[in-house]
C-alpha cells in the first residue's frame, strides 16, 4: 500500500463508526468575543467521533475548513476541536471547541451545531461517497461565531454613537440598550427587537435587521418606535463595526437602502 493510501484510509478511520478520544473538554456554550469574531482566522482542526453508525463522513475536515475561510478571515489564529456525534440515525450532533493557542489551551468559544436529517452519505454510481455534513457545519458555525446576529449586534450597541431617541437622554453609565432598560428581546421574521417596558406595559422599541456584511462592517436597518401613545417612529440603515471595547458602534448612519427607507415624516 502506498504512503497515500495509507495516509486516506487513516483519514476515513477518524470519521467512520469507531470512536475516538473526545477532542473537546465539554461545557457550556460559550460566545466568541465580538472583537476576537472580527479578527480571527482558523489555523488547525482537530476533529473526534462517537458512535456514527458505521456511516463514516468523507472530507468533512476539508468541507469545514474550506467554510470557515470564506467567514474567518482576520489574523488572529485560533486552533478547532470538534466532536462528532450521531445521537440516532436522522441527527447528528457537533460541539465545537475555539482554542487561542498562546493562552492556556482553554475554550474562548464553545457552540453546539445540530444537523435533522443527516444524511451524511449521498452515493454516486460512478464515484465513490460524498458528504456535505462538513460544509453545513461549517455554514452554521460561521453564522453563529464569526458572522454576529442582529440580536448580538442590538445587545451591545452603543446607542451614544449616532441620532437615535436615547441620545438625548446621554447620562454617564448608559451606553447599550439594557442600559436604558430594554431587556425583553423578541424576534419577528429577520428582525430581533428589544423592548423597554414601563410598569408592566411596553413603553418603547428597538429594532435592528442585517442587510448585509461588508469588509468595512455590517449593514443594518434600525428602527425606533415609541408604544406609550407618542409619535416617534424612526427608520434608518446604518453601518456597524466593533469598538474598542468589545461592543458595537454605528461608523456611518442614514445610509441609501433600498430596504430601509426612512418612516414617512419620520421623527
Amino acid at each position: 500500500m502506498r504512503l497515500s493510501e495509507i495516509a486516506l484510509a487513516a483519514s476515513l478511520l477518524v470519521l467512520t463508526g469507531c470512536a475516538s478520544p473526545a477532542a473537546t473538554t465539554g461545557g457550556p456554550p460559550v460566545a466568541l468575543s465580538p472583537a476576537l469574531a472580527a479578527d480571527a482566522r482558523v489555523r488547525n482542526i482537530e476533529v473526534a467521533t462517537a458512535v456514527l453508525y458505521n456511516m463514516p463522513l468523507p472530507g468533512f475536515s476539508e468541507q469545514l475548513r474550506a467554510a470557515l475561510n470564506d467567514c474567518a478571515t482576520g489574523d488572529r489564529p485560533l486552533d478547532l476541536r470538534a466532536q462528532v456525534e450521531q445521537p440516532d440515525r436522522e441527527r447528528l450532533r457537533v460541539t465545537v471547541e475555539l482554542v487561542d493557542p498562546g493562552a492556556d489551551r482553554s475554550p474562548v468559544g464553545r457552540y453546539e451545531i445540530q444537523l435533522a436529517e443527516a444524511a451524511p452519505l449521498v452515493r454516486h454510481v460512478d464515484g465513490p461517497p460524498q458528504s456535505d455534513v462538513g460544509s453545513r457545519v461549517g455554514r452554521r458555525l460561521c453564522a453563529e461565531a464569526f458572522e454576529p446576529q442582529a440580536a448580538a449586534i442590538l445587545q451591545g450597541l452603543d446607542m451614544m454613537s449616532f441620532p437615535n431617541s436615547l441620545r438625548p437622554s446621554r447620562a454617564p453609565g448608559r451606553q447599550r440598550p439594557p442600559d436604558w432598560g430594554f431587556v425583553q428581546p423578541s424576534t419577528y421574521g429577520d428582525e430581533h427587537y428589544l423592548t423597554r417596558m414601563d410598569e408592566g406595559r411596553e413603553d418603547w422599541v428597538i429594532g435592528l435587521r442585517i442587510i448585509r456584511r461588508e469588509p468595512e462592517g455590517v449593514i443594518g436597518c434600525f428602527s425606533d418606535k415609541a408604544l406609550n401613545g407618542g409619535s416617534y417612529r424612526t427608520r434608518q440603515a446604518i453601518r456597524i463595526v466593533v469598538d474598542d471595547a468589545g461592543g458595537y458602534r454605528v461608523a456611518e448612519n442614514d445610509l441609501n437602502e433600498p430596504t430601509c427607507k426612512p418612516e414617512p415624516g419620520q421623527g
